[in-house]
């Protein structure tokens, strides 16, 4: 991999995170007219994890980073892509739990109940499903 491509790449996932931000940002205005209860709080727990979107853009740049590289140097990458595929269901899945009592829904019950099992079988998914691209590329 080039260096000018590396270098793309993370303008790219910095370009992603930094219009993460703005639009979080101008939700946060929105917030000042809004009374909704489900809005406002989906707008805070944005606010209290934007660490974890800094890491969600971590580490699909490591994984993209990986994945650029020829075998046997990109064999990481999946781990990455399942990582961050696990971490974006937790934060949708607490997204949903956040507006849980509004929607009344059993399946976002089920769902939040039985998180971590929900967890792991996304990552097994997506490593399986990412090896066998990986696989398919190499050959």
């Amino acid at each position: 991999m080039e260096k000018k491509e590396v270098i793309r790449n993370a303008l790219y996932k910095l370009l992603g995170f930094v219009i993460y931000l703005a639009i979080l940002g101008l939700l946060n205005i929105l917030t000042l007219f809004s009374s909704a209860g489900s809005f406002l709080e989906i707008i805070k727990f944005l606010n209290n994890n934007i660490f974890i979107a800094f890491l969600i853009t971590l580490v699909f740049f490591l994984a993209s980073l990986f994945n650029s590289m020829k075998y046997p140097y990109n064999l990481p990458a999946p781990v990455f892509v399942s990582i961050g595929i696990t971490i974006i269901s937790w934060m949708l899945l607490e997204i949903m739990n956040v507006v849980k009592s509004e929607l009344n829904s059993r399946v976002i019950s089920f769902l939040v109940a039985h998180s971590v099992n929900v967890y792991i079988l996304i990552a097994a998914f997506v490593l399986i499903i990412e090896y066998i691209e990986l696989n398919k590329k190499k050959s």
